[in-house]
């Protein structure tokens, strides 16, 4: 037996929930391995705590708060329907939660060991700041504080995830640990208490688990104004198997979101402040295991594109016969538009043109040929190509966009599985069905990526980093403007098209037109991809163990912020304003801010598919 099998059963031997031959097995191996009996002696000891734990008077304003809510008079006329039950049926067991957060904590603590530090070289400015901040446990988030078992739920919840957040802070998941002398805090804040009112208005990260969503605010309204503890946004009849929210805007209004119901098919829409969810349609009359696990679930699972000013949504539905076909309809659930009743072939997900007029999607037929086609409201779908790449009939569509400032033109990225094939533009309006090749025939190309402020495709091949402009004219410029050490994984252009990552090999890179391309970090990961802020001043990136904020200038990496210490991280999201960063990890939900100077638990599950979105409540 090693340490690895062995830790998966160090929780149930304390509890004494192993069969005999197990449990010698396990007792021989911690009788011999420090470690494993080290391990097992912190879980002795987060036993007597729980079980030992003071019961602390909480302040008087708080006592105001909650015995005079209207919510505690709700829960103390239902304790009284229920005081007949035994008491031990009322209490909520803190302890009995203790063993899956010990395996978590302890199976991300030994990631990290094996991962060891991160392998970083980061290229920092005289006078920047590179070092990482010490982030220290604040006084409350220390203390014991088990309140009154059996006489508030919320509040008894929001004491098990601190306590829970407490060992996975201890275990090495929470990003860092560290004394009192950083100038940072690490803050874990839960409980789930949806009460039916209007969620906190400003933007809310948004998740899904356990099959339904969650929200949590960007900023307050919890003490010291961190963000608050997730909340609910849809009811417990739902299971959401796939969820879209509109693109998050400064607006007074709050962001609608679009989600599958995977026990009935029905396609539903609810506020981000948690209000007015309601059926607005269906993705098919076949729910099930079995549609979901086949390709025509999983292509109207994929289905759901908001327009970017969030007035229109365009899904995919799957008929009975198997038949696909792409819908359009208004935000409100009204006007819905049948674009292509998939005779033709199956559709794909759409692309939106900037000003919602238009909208690009592919067709793929049973003979393998792929249409790349466009439509606007009140008119019939065009072909802009009768084959996505005529050169290589089974490349398909990895990437598409409209160019800006222009005349509804679309271009697009085709690839094989194995590179890039090439790179086409076409007009929708009076289309051809004929597109022009923007790349040489036998050129093929490891990654590329479109920037609609520029107009301009950056691509990589075997070791050169090459723009391609001037796309509406006769003559596209090809222009070669770095050499690269390694192949490149992936190219990310800034939403402000003033620079663009380039991850050659495990070497992340900036390029700018102005400055050409400098080194920053080594042991850089591909997944999650580096993530821009949408004013592209901020990149956040993993590296090792580690999720660190690369801050520019003008296209210069000026600052290096140490994030998060995150053995294993799912996805990046940059909040609106690019000053609060969501990190996705196998244990929860975390907000950091751009500087790093605090962690926020926000949730304790992981998130479903891993997807993180920002919206605007209220």
């Amino acid at each position: 037996m090693n340490c690895e099998w062995a830790e998966g059963y160090l929780s149930a031997y304390l509890d004494d929930a192993l069969d005999p031959q197990a449990r010698q097995d396990v007792g021989s191996h911690v009788e011999q391995c420090a470690e494993c009996n080290a391990l097992l002696e912190d879980y002795r000891r987060l036993d007597h705590v729980l079980a030992t734990a003071t019961r602390v008077a909480p302040p008087d304003e708080l006592h105001a708060r909650i015995f005079d809510s209207p919510a505690f008079a709700a829960i103390v006329r239902d304790q009284q329907r229920q005081s007949q039950r035994p008491a031990r049926a009322r209490i909520i067991n803190v302890a009995a939660h203790t063993p899956r957060l010990r395996r978590e904590g302890r199976a991300l603590h030994r990631s990290a060991q094996r991962h060891g530090e991160p392998t970083m070289t980061p290229v920092t400015p005289i006078g920047a700041s590179s070092s990482p901040p010490t982030i220290q446990t604040p006084q409350h988030t220390r203390r014991t504080a088990v309140v009154w078992a059996g006489v508030l739920a919320p509040v008894a919840a929001v004491v098990l995830l601190a306590l829970g957040a407490t060992l996975l802070f201890r275990q090495g998941l929470l990003p860092f640990q560290g004394t009192s002398s950083g100038r940072g805090t690490t803050t874990t804040i839960g409980g789930y208490n949806p009460t039916g009112a209007p969620l906190a208005a400003g933007p809310r990260l948004v998740f899904a688990h356990d099959g339904a969503l969650w929200s949590a605010p960007q900023h307050g309204p919890a003490a010291d104004g961190l963000p608050g503890a997730a909340q609910r946004l849809t009811p417990t009849s739902a299971h959401v198997i796939s969820w879209q929210a509109a693109p998050a805007a400064n607006g007074a209004h709050a962001t609608l979101i679009a989600y599958i119901d995977g026990n009935t098919g029905a396609l539903h829409l609810v506020r981000s402040d948690s209000q007015d969810d309601h059926a607005i349609g269906s993705v098919t009359a076949t729910a099930g295991a079995a549609f979901w696990a086949s390709a025509a679930g999983h292509a109207t699972l994929a289905g759901l594109t908001w327009s970017p000013d969030g007035t229109q949504l365009a899904y995919l539905h799957a008929a009975a016969n198997g038949a696909i076909s792409l819908h359009v309809m208004h935000a409100d659930g009204s006007h819905d538009t049948v674009v292509d009743t998939g005779t033709h072939g199956q559709p794909s997900a759409a692309v939106w043109s900037a000003d919602g007029h238009w909208l690009a999607f592919t067709q793929t037929t049973s003979a393998g040929q792929q249409h790349v086609n466009a439509y606007t409201v009140g008119a019939a779908p065009v072909t802009l190509a009768a084959q996505a790449d005529p050169f290589n009939p089974q490349a398909r569509v990895m990437q598409m966009a409209w160019l800006s400032g222009s005349a509804a033109t679309l271009t697009w990225a085709t690839g094989d599985g194995r590179s890039l094939t090439g790179v086409f533009v076409a007009a929708a309006q009076g289309a051809t069905g004929q597109s022009t090749r923007l790349t040489p025939v036998p050129d093929r190309f490891a990654a590329a990526d479109f920037s609609s402020a520029r107009n301009a495709w950056l691509v990589a091949g075997p070791n050169t980093l090459i723009t391609i402009t001037q796309l509406t004219t006769q003559a596209p410029q090809l222009t070669p403007v770095a050499t690269l050490d390694a192949p490149a994984r992936l190219i990310s252009w800034s939403p402000t098209g003033q620079s663009a990552a380039v991850l050659s090999g495990a070497t992340l890179e900036i390029w700018s037109p102005a400055s050409g391309l400098a080194s920053v970090t080594r042991g850089v990961a591909a997944s999650p991809a580096p993530i821009w802020s949408a004013n592209g001043a901020s990149l956040a990136y993993v590296a090792g163990s580690t999720v660190v904020n690369a801050i520019l200038q003008q296209g210069h990496v000026t600052t290096l912020e140490t994030l998060a210490r995150a053995p294993i991280a799912y996805v990046l999201r940059w909040s609106p304003d690019g000053q609060v960063l969501g990190i996705a990890i196998p244990s929860g939900v975390l907000l950091t801010p751009a500087d790093g100077s605090h962690i926020v638990l926000v949730d304790t599950h992981a998130a479903d598919n891993s997807a993180l979105a920002w919206s605007i409540a209220g």
